[in-house]
């Protein structure tokens, strides 16, 4: 073919911006919810839930890199911590989001962590709970689908439910607790008493709570997508 004839190549190169643009949005409107997630945190007593806390979370790496497979259902060969057909399924908590010194000033998570600085145990003698009762089941096997308004109104956020109950969290030997990190965790099934592996999928630390046996907490966690 000769050069007059011969027609010219074209590349089309498509890449996805979103990130650079969620960034952009939430140094703009950090006031704003941001699609990425959001945890409310509710002492539930007899006169009502009263809300102690409500902090934006930290999807982190290992959690990102799991998206990254689920979106196409193939495993990455480069990532051994996480499979595609794993899916968000499990809570815990821990003491291990602030000093011990500055318990109500919470450090804040990083996208390496790859699970809870420190697990406390839920409960060791519920049947629902999995791993020695170190991870908690959601409220319910039905996910709730909320609009978000700031976002034209789409379905763009799930809710998650969990309540420690007053025979949760606690430690035996003092009675109480602090808790001040919690996490949601990725796994390959929900059924009861499920030997894991479990992975972290997001992380949030918040003001230390104490937890005994004379208050619940409830969780209520904002999955944005």
């Amino acid at each position: 073919m000769d050069k007059e004839n011969k027609k010219p190549s074209v590349v089309i190169e498509a890449t996805d911006k979103y990130g650079d643009v969620l960034k952009a949005d939430m140094t703009q409107h950090e006031s704003r919810r941001k699609p990425v997630g959001y945890v409310e945190i509710y002492e539930v007593d007899k006169d009502g839930n009263k809300q102690l806390n409500g902090k934006c979370n930290l999807v982190v790496y290992q959690g990102r890199e799991w998206i990254a497979q689920r979106l196409f259902a193939v495993n990455n060969a480069s990532v051994t911590a996480t499979t595609h057909d794993q899916f968000i399924s499990w809570f815990g908590v821990g003491s291990g989001g602030a000093d011990v010194g500055d318990p109500l000033n919470p450090d804040a998570p990083e996208n390496t962590e790859t699970d809870l600085l420190s697990a406390t145990l839920i409960n060791s003698s519920d049947a629902n709970c999995s791993d020695d009762g170190y991870y908690h089941p959601f409220d319910s096997d039905t996910i709730e689908f909320e609009q978000d308004v700031d976002t034209d109104s789409r379905w763009l956020k799930a809710k998650i439910s969990v309540t420690l109950g007053t025979d949760d969290a606690n430690l035996l030997d003092t009675g109480d607790s602090l808790i001040n990190e919690a996490g949601l965790f990725l796994a390959s099934s929900k059924a009861d008493g499920f030997a894991g592996p479990f992975k972290l999928f997001a992380r949030v630390t918040f003001a230390s709570i104490v937890k005994d046996s004379s208050r619940s907490l409830l969780f209520i966690w904002y999955v944005y997508v």
